[in-house]
């Protein structure tokens, strides 16, 4: 986790330089790898455990629908074929062991 959150901190206070790092791994120049990034939500661990994302047992959070909502553009983009329902995500999401 202590990696996580430094690598979600660096790319708060240093956006810009973050990009130039990853650059090389993605195929993408500095920019272009900014750009990318600015588009994604960077949470840090405690921010990804906290019921808005993963929810709970009782009430599923909106993780189920982000990871729906990729696969619906995946789709449009051509990388995958379908697309399964908002249910199937729901299901494959184990939110029991977070109270644990």
């Amino acid at each position: 986790m202590a990696l996580l959150d430094e690598a979600v901190k660096f790319y708060r206070e240093q956006p810009e330089a973050a990009a130039a790092a990853i650059a090389p791994e993605l195929g993408l120049s500095p920019a272009e790898s900014l750009q990318v990034m600015k588009e994604l939500v960077w949470l840090n661990s405690s921010e990804q455990a906290n019921s808005k994302y993963l929810g709970s047992a009782e009430k599923p959070g909106a993780f189920a629908s982000v990871l729906r909502d990729s696969a619906a553009f995946m789709k449009a983009q051509g990388a995958i074929p379908t697309v399964p329902s908002l249910e199937v995500f729901k299901a494959g999401i184990y939110s029991g062991g977070l109270t644990q």
